[in-house]
């Protein structure tokens, strides 16, 4: 991509040139930073000062800024394509919507452990579109992708807990289940199973206490039983 095509490309994401370089020490994200390392071209940093005779220490800001809105726009987006208006109810509708500088700071924590006086923020926000510039979750109705998997552990743990069959009738009883071993609801019948003394029903397998030290054997007899009932067993 020509220079010209690449500038073109750099504004109309509504971004701005904002001049000046940063080093790697300004940043405290491992990715800005390792940008930064990565693709060093210029000797000197506009923000702590540091400066180097050699080696450059240094990329263009304009250069972070691209980097940070190429990842930024993996999960957020300008909320008029998304997000319902209403004036009378004052503005975006049922959403949090966020300004540049929120977003940075609050939103993300960016870390930028030399920018005492707020100069370098005040820098990449004005490259990132202004203060002014919003930005909300992508898809901002849905469900957030940590709700998604606090969702999928809850429904795991109610399968384990109150769906899978972890019961069998006692030997001793003189009748049989449809399949062994089956399940029970929390109750009465699951109570007996755990009860002191001999019960209708028992346990299919015997309980074993998790702690510190022996995850390792229960995750792998999970990933075990995982395995075999993906084979249908």
């Amino acid at each position: 991509m020509g220079f010209a095509k690449a500038k073109e490309r750099f504004f109309s994401r509504g971004l701005s040139s904002v001049g000046g370089s940063v080093c790697s020490e300004c940043l405290g994200d491992h990715g800005l930073a390792r940008l930064v390392e990565d693709s060093a071209s210029e000797l000197d940093c506009d923000f702590c000062g540091q400066e180097s005779e050699t080696d450059p220490i240094a990329v263009p800001v304009d250069d972070v800024v691209s980097y940070m809105e190429e990842c930024i726009s993996r999960e957020y987006e300008d909320p008029a394509n998304s997000v319902g208006w209403c004036s009378e109810e004052g503005g975006w509708l049922g959403v949090t919507v966020f300004d540049t500088e929120e977003l940075l700071s609050d939103e993300l924590g960016l870390e930028l452990p030399k920018d005492d006086g707020g100069k370098l923020l005040d820098t990449l926000c004005e490259g990132l579109g202004g203060v002014t510039r919003q930005w909300v979750r992508i898809d901002p109705y849905g469900i957030p992708p940590e709700d998604v998997y606090t969702w999928s552990w809850d429904r795991f743990s109610r399968l384990v807990k109150h769906d899978r069959r972890f019961f069998l009738i006692h030997p001793m009883i003189p009748r049989r289940a449809p399949q062994d071993p089956f399940a029970l609801p929390p109750g009465v019948n699951a109570g007996k199973a755990v009860g002191v003394g001999m019960a209708e029903f028992q346990v299919a397998w015997p309980f074993t206490e998790l702690g510190p030290g022996n995850d390792e054997d229960f995750l792998e007899r999970w990933l075990a039983w995982f395995g075999q009932a993906s084979r249908g067993q």
